[in-house]
């Protein structure tokens, strides 16, 4: 039909529906499910990053040095774009407006 993942049509459904559910169920229900849902989470994300550190460790490597410098200036450079962006429509609202010199630290760490 529209062609989305399985994962974005149960998202987009969980959405949809949660109004509903709130209502529907009792408190002591709604902390059940917010409970089992966190643990859940926190289970699938030990187990993502398990594979990764599995993966990292298995396989043999190489060192390919122009990879890591593009990617370090890259991820340097995007930052302070973000940052940039994000700071000036930050100061469209603000009073006391970020300076350059807050952006920059803000670009740093």
């Amino acid at each position: 039909m529209t062609g989305l993942s399985g994962i974005l049509a149960i998202t987009i459904c969980g959405m949809m529906v949660k109004q509903y559910v709130e209502y529907n169920i009792t408190k002591k229900s709604m902390a059940t499910i917010e409970y089992v849902l966190k643990m859940a989470s926190t289970v699938m994300e030990t187990i993502i990053f398990m594979f990764m550190g599995l993966t990292t460790v298995s396989e043999q490597q190489t060192w390919n040095t122009g990879f890591v410098i593009v990617t370090l200036l890259s991820c340097l450079i995007y930052r302070a774009i973000g940052v940039a962006i994000f700071a000036n429509l930050a100061n469209l609202r603000r009073l006391l407006e970020l300076t350059r010199i807050d952006m920059l630290i803000m670009s740093y760490g």
